[in-house]
């Protein structure tokens, strides 16, 4: 998020800010998915409250939130970056070892792969 406010700054371009909540981690649970459904909820609601305040605090005043459900692996590049016309898709780095890899797979290099827009990765 930092680098993301950093270059909207310097830009003085929109920043949107955007979760996905990985649906798919608690669709198995059945006889808990209403809570888990809750708390994925609310806790979207406070990430993105919390980083659009901070992008605020920084002097971002173009800046926006988006809350989406589903894979992040194909959310984030194929649904997100066009609806917002995406010009750069910022995005951390989780650090998984390659076992972690083998069965989650890895968000950034998905969204490398099926983006049309640049997109800058950061640890």
């Amino acid at each position: 998020l930092d680098r993301a406010i950093e270059l909207a700054k310097f830009y003085t371009s929109k920043l949107v800010i955007a979760h996905v909540i990985d649906v798919r981690s608690y669709s198995l649970a059945i006889a808990y998915r209403e809570p888990l459904e809750e708390y994925a909820e609310d806790n979207a609601k406070k990430i993105l409250a919390d980083a659009e305040q901070k992008a605020k605090d920084a002097g971002i005043t173009d800046v926006a939130t988006l809350k989406k459900e589903g894979s992040p692996r194909s959310v984030i590049a194929k649904k997100i970056a066009p609806e917002v016309n995406a010009d750069l898709i910022v995005m951390g780095a989780t650090g998984y070892g390659m076992v972690e890899r083998m069965f989650v797979g890895s968000v950034s290099e998905s969204t490398v792969r099926h983006s049309t827009c640049d997109i800058m990765i950061v640890r």
